[in-house]
């Protein structure tokens, strides 16, 4: 019938999605290879002032007491800000895609931080190598904190991986805590159910599931979803809620409503 070919169809492009997913965003970065294709997250230092250096800190010189470890930096529409905003802060930069890597050593402000700085190309769904933690371990000598930082890239990972990718930031986490005795949290934002692009996609997969016009998946996340994943990794969260935003576009005076979740999570008790 022709409901039935369209399931197959679905299905179909379903298995496609689950194996080919992250080679779409090597062909976006590629595309968009000025990396001005998302806006600077100046509002994170906002968002998130609860866990991040206070402003004071700024004024303390050369001494670095955050280490701040970014899960799918992109262009470094996050990380830049921050290392802005906060002079006391080291980043260590992952990003699955090579190609994001490379275009973001190339950007303007790239030079200016680059004592900063570390990258490392991590496929978070797979754990975290030794060389990564090798990274983070001497940086830690030098700090006292550590922040991971997950904005809008969970959301780009098919649901199948999602406990999968939570499970090893949590591995890491432990591995810090066991050597360093450092606390460390996961600062996350991203797409909520309800959001207003939620609606505009054309190719759905499953529940709160899109696909969007170049190939790269969108999840919508539920408070409730996330904290049932949270748990099962082995972490609580400090914050968990929905962020509303109202746009208003001046020129077609088009309402849009914006929803994301953001949430704050620290290893469970032992």
């Amino acid at each position: 019938t022709k409901y039935g070919a369209k399931t197959v169809q679905i299905e179909a492009e379903e298995n496609f999605a689950i194996t080919n997913e992250w080679e779409k965003w090597n062909s976006f970065f590629s595309k968009h290879h000025k990396g001005d294709f998302f806006k600077p997250r100046r509002y994170l230092s906002q968002e998130f002032s609860n866990f991040l250096p206070s402003l004071a800190c700024n004024s303390c010189g050369e001494s670095y007491d955050w280490v701040i470890i970014e899960v799918g930096c992109g262009h470094g529409c996050s990380m830049f800000p921050l290392l802005e905003t906060f002079s006391s802060i080291l980043y260590i930069a992952t990003d699955y895609s090579n190609e994001a890597l490379s275009i973001l050593s190339t950007q303007s402000n790239y030079e200016k931080f680059s004592t900063r700085i570390e990258t490392y190309n991590w496929d978070v769904v797979k754990p975290p190598t030794p060389d990564l933690s090798g990274k983070i371990v001497r940086l830690l000598n030098q700090s006292i904190v550590l922040s991971f930082l997950a904005v809008f890239t969970i959301s780009a990972i098919h649901p199948d991986y999602h406990l999968n990718t939570l499970q090893n930031i949590a591995a890491l986490m432990h591995e810090m805590k066991s050597i360093h005795n450092t606390q460390s949290v996961i600062l996350f934002r991203d797409y909520g159910v309800h959001d207003m692009t939620m609606y505009r996609h054309r190719i759905r997969h499953g529940e709160n599931l899109y696909r969007r016009s170049d190939g790269t998946l969108a999840y919508y996340f539920t408070t409730a979803y996330l904290s049932k994943l949270a748990q099962e990794a082995g972490l609580v969260p400090i914050e968990l809620e929905y962020a509303t935003v109202r746009v208003v576009n001046r020129k077609t005076n088009e309402t849009m409503n914006r929803v994301f979740v953001h949430a704050v999570f620290k290893l469970q008790d032992i």
